[in-house]
């Protein structure tokens, strides 16, 4: 059983702005591409990464 409802996903992904949408994917891509960041992730204990999440968010 998935978490959401089919037709539900389909009308949020309908309802967003594409170019926003877009904008904000290449933003996390980027993020999430970038080795210090990924080196980072891997060194750091879970509580460590949540704290540090948050404060980035």
């Amino acid at each position: 059983m998935s978490l959401f409802q089919k037709p539900m996903i389909t009308i949020q992904l309908q309802s967003q702005d594409k170019f926003k949408l877009i904008l904000q994917w290449n933003i996390s891509k980027n993020n999430f591409h970038n080795t210090f960041i990924q080196n980072n992730l891997r060194g750091s204990k879970e509580g460590q990464y949540q704290e540090e999440f948050l404060i980035d968010c």
